[in-house]
């Protein structure tokens, strides 16, 4: 949509499947489109990107020297960030890279 970091519009809504089958929305993800991050809310927006090899849909690994095997192609995401639904005293969490799995099952906990 071309704008970057709407709080009222993420490009991704976040969910986690739960042992009943049931999604419960766990966080939301803001991308740069393949552009150089904003600046803004920084330092606490951690911007990230992925790199790989791809061979038609499938994700292959590199080889040990770095290059993509056989056929396979070097893909490049465009940047990323997260933020992750926690606890209001624990925002320590709220923007890292990866999901902060017990402080999101923490705060799940407590909305019940």
């Amino acid at each position: 949509d071309g704008t970057l970091v709407d709080p009222e519009a993420p490009e991704t809504l976040i969910y986690s499947q739960t042992a009943r089958d049931t999604f419960v929305l766990i966080g939301v993800m803001f991308t740069a489109e393949k552009k150089d991050p904003p600046a803004v809310y920084e330092p606490y927006l951690r911007w990230h990107l992925h790199e790989g090899c791809r061979e038609g849909r499938q994700k292959l690994k590199e080889t040990k020297d770095g290059s993509c095997p056989g056929d396979a192609k070097p893909t490049r995401s465009g940047y990323m960030t997260h933020v992750w639904f926690v606890s209001t005293d624990d925002l320590v969490h709220a923007f890292a890279m990866n999901p902060p799995r017990q402080a999101i099952m923490a705060y799940q906990k407590s909305l019940t």
